[in-house]
């Protein structure tokens, strides 16, 4: 039986693995997790099944938080149960990875710190490194670098006495780059390269390329730092060479990045730009968006130097060239706020706003420059509030390695004073009488430490308190604002599933009239488009968004299909601004169908000459709203209207009232407010169609 379970368990570690090294989407990661703790929950209640919960609570810390701090729980009592102590500290570990992911790194470091005291006194040397690495990184997180420093010193200490791995030491990742990366931040070029250099000797030993081109990326940083930009460049183009020859895209890209900021400080603008843009197809190529949109701003940036310079430089200052510049600056900085708005990185938006808002400046449209500045001020503010956060806590984590460190001294301290009466005990036999009369003057000082100490810290719990009172609040406040947003994310999803049948009633409707034609061919080719626009539809419907380009394909493919059901009554054009990326624009899905489907039933298909129906796609309101025209020539909706009274079979648009609440719904969970606007179209007061506009926030 036991052998059994472990082998249940290895095969949970591999296929875990695999998902986190092939699996890009974090909901489908989310999946495969959630669909191994039914294996989990089977488990007989010994240390495999505690191993097994350490490793799923881990995992969770970057998808699912709550539920890895809930497993870590379970596991953790569990382990305690059954006085595993080991298991205690595994599961200590993992509760502190994943309050380090919600950045509660004092929650995070008391957990580390009660999973080290364990391994130290288990002495299991390779999870005593790890967790001195651990604390050292979120000391770092915190910019407490002194702390960060002292605990990578210890990890590389400890992993040298017992001959760890060497890519634990001198990996991209590992201690030496942690603690050299420690010294840049403290602006020490001298033990930064030095540690550095002996990361790349150990790499080259071991033959490690892919380590190589990681740590001589590293020392390009430093060189950059110190101006030294030839031996920069020559680091990091051998550094991108190899990336390249590895496939590995993403550091090649970043990089390209740094060649590109080089060449911008050396002001060869141009050439940066070249290699920004060399960045952008890496960045592109293995779906990294947000980093794709942290280079548009550079380039941005980049630009707004050039223009600068430009101005700056009464024998260079060509207006044309500088109008140029700036313009492309502005293009760059506002793609890069629409690719980068989703993530919702706070400090690289209001960067970028900034930068805009410069270019803005030396553009001369001062109006938008202002308004672009309000929201960059407003990001700033909410900035500074993290950053009181982030030194509050740091207080605390110093207050608590502090009184640590103290306490070491003192019990040091106390040692050596007994050791030192020991040795004294004869010669101060004779003064025995002033002897008692100092200890109990000692004592009384003790006494009023003591009680100093007690006040003390009796102050600090109440504030303690008070703060938690406020953290509890503020969290269920939180809370309230989650349940909210999951309702209306449900009721979105309720009202696309309304659809669904009603899109496929109709298609079902025109395969069975050429069936009844008895037209073979046509009903077969119909059927073949119908499975791909049901294919298109069940994409659609899984997700809460979905690109332009898959709406655009969706209702070309559904247009055809009416089409050929009309037997060419029904022409339709479309129209798109070539200022669009389709690919990278989000809608809801099934939007345009609703108002495509009426303008044919009860716009074209009441007209025997049958008519045309057109779709174009344009920004408008400074490119912040996507606005989407469907127009047709039928008949108008009165007159579709009386003769819909008149027929025994009545057309209902179930449709385009789903639509409207699903635009609502948008509307509650952001500021900008999408629209939609229907006009009857007259000529000499004779209805000649219909149009429909539909306005959507970017």
């Amino acid at each position: 039986m036991m052998i059994q379970l472990n082998k249940i368990l290895i095969c949970v570690l591999i296929l875990l693995f695999a998902c986190l090294c092939k699996l890009s989407a974090q909901q489908e990661h989310k999946r495969i997790i959630d669909s191994l703790l039914p294996v989990i929950n089977n488990y007989k209640e010994d240390t495999n099944k505690v191993k097994a919960l350490a490793i799923l609570s881990e995992a969770y810390c970057n998808v699912d938080h709550n539920k890895g701090i809930k497993l870590g729980e379970i596991g953790l009592a569990l382990a305690n149960s059954l006085n595993w102590q080991k298991g205690i500290a595994l599961m200590n570990s993992a509760l502190g990875k994943n309050y380090w992911s919600i950045s509660n790194y004092v929650v995070c470091l008391e957990y580390k710190q009660k999973a080290l005291a364990i391994f130290e006194k288990l002495k299991d040397y390779k999870n005593v490194i790890n967790i001195y690495m651990d604390i050292g990184s979120t000391s770092y997180a915190q910019t407490n670098l002194q702390m960060a420093l002292s605990y990578y010193l210890k990890a590389l200490k400890l992993a040298e006495e017992v001959k760890a791995d060497t890519i634990l030491i001198s990996g991209g990742h590992g201690i030496l780059c942690d603690i050299s990366m420690t010294y840049f931040a403290l602006k020490d070029p001298q033990n930064c390269l030095s540690y550095l250099n002996k990361a790349l000797n150990l790499n080259y030993k071991i033959h490690n390329p892919n380590e190589i081109a990681f740590v001589r990326r590293y020392i390009a940083e430093e060189f950059i730092a110190e101006k030294k930009y030839n031996e920069a460049i020559i680091y990091l183009s051998d550094s991108y060479n190899q990336f390249i020859q590895l496939k590995n895209a993403n550091q090649a890209a970043y990089c390209q990045d740094a060649i590109a900021r080089v060449l911008d400080e050396q002001k060869q603008f141009q050439d940066a730009l070249n290699h920004y843009n060399l960045s952008l197809q890496l960045f592109k190529k293995c779906n990294e968006y947000n980093a794709y949109a942290n280079t548009l701003s550079c380039m941005g940036e980049s630009c707004i130097h050039h223009a600068k310079y430009l101005s700056q430089s009464p024998n260079k200052n060509d207006p044309v060239v500088l109008k140029e510049t700036i313009a492309k600056a502005i293009t760059f900085l506002k793609k890069a706020l629409v690719i980068a708005g989703p993530v919702d990185d706070k400090i690289n938006l209001s960067k970028m706003k900034k930068d805009l808002s410069d270019a803005y400046l030396i553009q001369g449209d001062y109006k938008m420059a202002f308004n672009i500045l309000q929201e960059y001020l407003a990001d700033k503010d909410s900035l500074n509030n993290i950053e009181n956060d982030k030194l509050y806590n740091r207080k605390i984590i110093n207050y608590e390695y502090q009184k640590k460190s103290d306490s070491l001294h003192y019990i040091t301290e106390l040692k050596n004073e007994e050791i030192k009466n020991l040795d004294q005990q004869n010669k101060l036999a004779k003064i025995k009488v002033k002897q008692q009369w100092l200890f109990g003057f000692i004592l009384i000082i003790a006494l009023l430490c003591i009680l100093i100490f007690i006040i003390y810290r009796n102050k600090i719990k109440e504030e303690r308190l008070q703060n938690e009172i406020i953290k509890e609040k503020y969290e269920k406040q939180i809370t309230e604002s989650e349940l909210k947003n999951e309702l209306n994310a449900l009721s979105n999803s309720a009202l696309r599933s309304q659809m669904n049948p009603h899109f496929i009633f109709n298609c079902l409707n025109s395969i069975r009239l050429y069936t009844e034609e008895n037209d073979a061919d046509k009903a077969s080719f119909y059927l073949n488009k119908f499975s791909r626009l049901i294919r298109l539809m069940l994409d659609s419907n899984i997700v809460e968004s979905s690109s332009l380009e898959n709406e655009i394909n969706l209702i070309t493919l559904y247009l055809e299909m009416e089409r050929m059901r009309l037997k060419n009554k029904l022409n339709f054009s479309i129209s798109i601004d070539e200022n669009i990326e389709i690919d990278y624009i989000k809608i809801p899905p099934l939007l345009l169908q609703p108002y495509v489907e009426n303008a044919i039933w009860h716009g074209i298909m009441p007209k025997k000459e049958g008519g045309q129906i057109s779709i174009d796609f344009n920004l408008i309101k400074n490119e912040t709203y996507l606005l989407i025209k469907i127009q047709d020539n039928g008949i108008g909706r009165q007159k579709s209207g009386e003769l819909n009274l008149q027929n025994s079979f009545k057309h209902i648009s179930h449709g385009t009232r789903i639509t409207g609440k699903r635009i609502d719904l948008i509307n509650e969970n952001f500021p900008n407010k999408a629209a939609i606007n229907i006009k009857d179209l007259y000529e000499n007061n004779r209805a000649v169609g219909t149009l429909v506009s539909i306005e959507i926030p970017l």
